[in-house]
């Protein structure tokens, strides 16, 4: 059993559509682990599921 990390919430912003491209490409692609795309790039797992619609 793994701990669970804290993590940071983030004060809400605009992302531009050029911000989106790379963690959306990274969650699409083979590897793209949501949590793991979402810590790197700075953003909360239900804001990288939102892009995605």
């Amino acid at each position: 059993m793994h701990p669970i990390e804290d993590h940071v919430c983030i004060a809400s912003r605009r992302w531009s559509a050029e911000e989106k491209e790379r963690p959306l490409a990274a969650s699409l692609g083979p590897d793209g682990a949501i949590l793991k795309v979402a810590c790197a790039a700075g953003i909360q797992v239900r804001q990288l599921f939102r892009w995605r619609k």
